[in-house]
């Protein structure tokens, strides 16, 4: 079964309106988030998304996301994972971090005391084909 460009955007708007951006450690699937950051200070961040049609359909941040400073380490984080609510919910999607420049280039980050994980707006694309 084959979507339209505007069922597919309908089904983004239905799933990721309020969800919340968190990070994980390992490589997520369809049915595991992957191991979210655990550090005291680490928490899920809000969202402001729009959504393009097309092939793929698009959800992208539109304003900047921002993670409270690491006090410790989290570890190397290799991937966006979207949840349905800021602690618990429904894990719903992934995208691994890539070179803004190239985005075919895995970029994972590893976050030590004293960094603080930024996206700027237009970083974090979320697709559905």
């Amino acid at each position: 079964m084959s979507f339209s460009d505007a069922a597919e955007q309908t089904m983004l708007e239905s799933v990721l309106d309020g969800s919340y951006i968190g990070l994980v450690t390992s490589t997520p699937s369809d049915t595991a988030s992957g191991d979210e950051v655990t550090a005291s200070e680490y928490a899920r961040q809000p969202w402001t998304v729009s959504y393009t049609q097309g092939d793929p359909t698009e959800a992208t941040n539109t304003a900047e996301v921002e993670f409270p400073q690491a006090t410790s380490s989290w570890g190397e984080v290799t991937h966006a994972v979207l949840f349905s609510a800021a602690t618990g919910g429904t894990f719903l999607a992934y995208m691994e971090l890539r070179d803004p420049n190239d985005i075919e280039t895995p970029l994972p980050r590893t976050i030590t005391s004293g960094d603080a994980l930024r996206f700027s707006a237009g970083a974090l694309v979320f697709e559905i084909q």
